[in-house]
């Protein structure tokens, strides 16, 4: 990076040794090639990261492409992410790239990579060993020159043990690893990082000023949904109050901890006796694909098979 140049790390708010460590690692492996897995909570910031590793990086002035994984339908998830030949399919009038050739030269980045499908993750690692892709459809491979960053909120290793994540492929992802931790375990970030995204979410508008009240609540506070949550309840203060925020929401000093998975497994046994069962149309209403609300079933001990069975009497059933 030359003199004077912004440092793209600096993206990543805080002053807590926990922040400063993350900003040294972003630094450290952006002049590389090798792959970054980026773990933390939902909400931390790893998409912040990941950018910050481009940036930061060689490839800076190539193109940078995330990747919902989570939201790819596993229908349409080879053609989306390694293109298709014309004729592949009804429709394909054309050759097409997909997203992995959009990133040639700078970085993929593939975001909650383990709701990647068992077929995705094998052509995955197929595209890592070999670099190169086979679209849909095609006769040849195309060579794909990108670095690739994955991010994830889930313990691969663990699903990796018990079969649901391939362990090659964990392997070739996990080379160099950027952990995020929750904001609860950084409370001296709190403050910076309200100041961050209330300036970044007034723009032109002017200063935006924290009473003593407001920063009461925001050290009060738990922030289970982390920097997302934090930058969220500014946004709705900025609407409600104008620039002087007075408050940000209802304190919690001495409430007790919230039961995040009780009320997880209570939405989930709600949305399966109303769907009578039927995963696809609970994924369809989360937004997720079958596979995670599967692995959620396996997590609050429902049986989809008990709602299907006895829909009108089965609320709260446990297998």
């Amino acid at each position: 990076m030359r003199a004077g140049a912004t440092d793209p790390a600096g993206a990543f708010v805080g002053a807590s040794e926990a922040a400063r460590e993350v900003r040294r690692r972003i630094r450290a492996f952006a002049p590389v090639t090798a792959p970054v897995l980026v773990t933390g909570a939902t909400g931390t910031g790893k998409d912040v990261v990941a950018r910050a590793l481009h940036h930061a990086s060689p490839r800076a002035a190539a193109p940078f492409v995330p990747v919902n994984c989570a939201a790819l339908p596993e229908a349409l998830m080879e053609g989306e992410l390694f293109g298709a030949a014309r004729g592949a399919y009804t429709g394909a009038d054309r050759d097409r790239d997909g997203l992995i050739a959009a990133a040639a030269g700078g970085t993929l980045f593939l975001d909650e990579v383990g709701e990647l499908p068992p077929a995705g993750q094998a052509k995955l690692l197929r595209f890592l060993d070999a670099g190169a892709v086979r679209p849909l459809g095609a006769a040849r491979e195309r060579r794909v020159e990108t670095r690739v960053v994955t991010a994830t909120h889930r313990d691969l290793a663990a699903e990796a043990r018990m079969g649901g994540f391939r362990e090659d492929l964990l392997f070739r992802l996990d080379v160099l690893r950027i952990h995020v931790p929750p904001l609860c375990e950084r409370p001296e970030d709190l403050v910076a990082l309200a100041r961050h995204f209330a300036a970044r979410l007034a723009g032109d508008a002017g200063a935006v000023h924290l009473t003593p009240e407001a920063l009461r609540d925001l050290v009060r506070r738990r922030w289970p949904g982390n920097a997302r949550e934090l930058a969220a309840a500014l946004a709705r203060a900025l609407v409600d109050q104008g620039p002087t925020l007075q408050r940000l929401g209802e304190a919690e000093d001495g409430a007790a901890p919230v039961d995040e998975r009780a009320d997880s497994t209570a939405r989930l046994d709600a949305m399966l006796a109303r769907h009578q069962g039927d995963l696809h149309a609970v994924a369809l209403q989360l937004g997720v694909s079958v596979r995670t609300v599967q692995r959620r079933l396996v997590r609050s001990g429902l049986r989809a098979a008990a709602y299907r069975a006895a829909p009108e009497a089965v609320s709260g059933r446990r297998g």
